[in-house]
């Protein structure tokens, strides 16, 4: 009878449902568990992007134990570094996450970021490319073919994946963290890097805040 397939099918579909709770309730839980574990005090880590180790810190506000917060990605300028303490502070009182990623510096021409979205021709944009500032080249760019006498003069950009960067760390923190909205910041060049994230991952940030950068 129909009432005693019912009675069979129901304790299958009560148990396939709970198993399914419990797995979404364990990842929530772990997560918890994770923001208390780390709040308070700074991380470094690193991904490996393109087989290059790639360097950022975190830091999580003790506020965030137990709930989502808000994460805030942080890019320095040209020549720049990590910042310690940072944003540290406001972050602890204000209650959010902020990750502090690393440029490349390859081939001594200080750390930097590769501004130059994919496909973009800046080939004529140099007055004079032997004069302006800017005209060392870095080693991945020499590798990618980039350093001519037309663009090197005006590039200031490697050309690391720091697209392919952002999303890793982004993927790293989802598993140590529980984050909610993220933001992003940049300085000077790490600046000139928030309009290549915007346009190249439109849907990741609920804003970007840039510093003394020029498009």
């Amino acid at each position: 009878r129909s009432s005693d397939l019912l009675n069979q099918i129901n304790p299958v579909i009560y148990f396939v449902t709970m198993a399914k709770f419990a797995i979404v309730a364990s990842a929530v839980l772990t997560a918890d568990a994770a923001n208390a574990t780390v709040a308070g005090k700074r991380h470094k880590r690193s991904v490996t992007v393109d087989g290059v180790q790639r360097d950022y810190e975190y830091f999580v506000s003790s506020a965030c134990s137990g709930k989502a917060c808000p994460m805030l990605l942080e890019y320095h300028g040209q020549y720049g570094e990590i910042y310690n303490p940072g944003y540290d502070s406001p972050a602890e009182k204000h209650g959010y996450i902020v990750v502090y990623l690393q440029g490349m510096g390859d081939g001594n021409c200080g750390t930097g970021w590769n501004t130059v979205a994919q496909g973009q021709d800046i080939s004529n944009v140099c007055e004079d490319p032997t004069t302006m500032d800017g005209t060392c080249c870095y080693d991945s760019c020499k590798d990618a073919g980039c350093c001519t006498d037309q663009t090197r003069g005006c590039r200031w950009a490697t050309c690391s994946d720091d697209v392919k960067f952002t999303q890793e760390v982004i993927n790293a923190m989802g598993n140590v963290v529980q984050y909610g909205d993220i933001f992003a910041t940049g300085q000077s060049n790490g600046g000139m890097l928030q309009h290549r994230l915007m346009t190249e991952m439109p849907t990741t940030f609920k804003r970007s805040e840039e510093h003394t950068s020029e498009l």
